[in-house]
């Protein structure tokens, strides 16, 4: 092989590694995206329920309040 040959068979198995390497990034991004939503949503859903607990509670104190008086 000459040395335009050898240049032109290093460049292909750069860009063969460098996209194999852009695929896996992507797909790390990607299920890291997934898990970041996930979260996003648990916790919403886990304040949420903090929040009605605690509005349910003082309800009932409120109420208990109320009513002993």
């Amino acid at each position: 092989m000459n040395q335009e040959q050898v240049y032109i068979e290093m460049s292909h198995k750069y860009r063969e590694d460098f996209n194999q390497n852009n695929d896996e990034d992507r797909m790390d991004k990607t299920l890291c995206a997934k898990i970041a939503t996930k979260l996003t949503q648990l916790f919403s859903i886990l304040c949420s329920e903090i929040c009605i607990n605690r509005w349910s509670y003082l309800n009932n104190s409120v109420y208990e309040h109320i009513v002993k008086t």
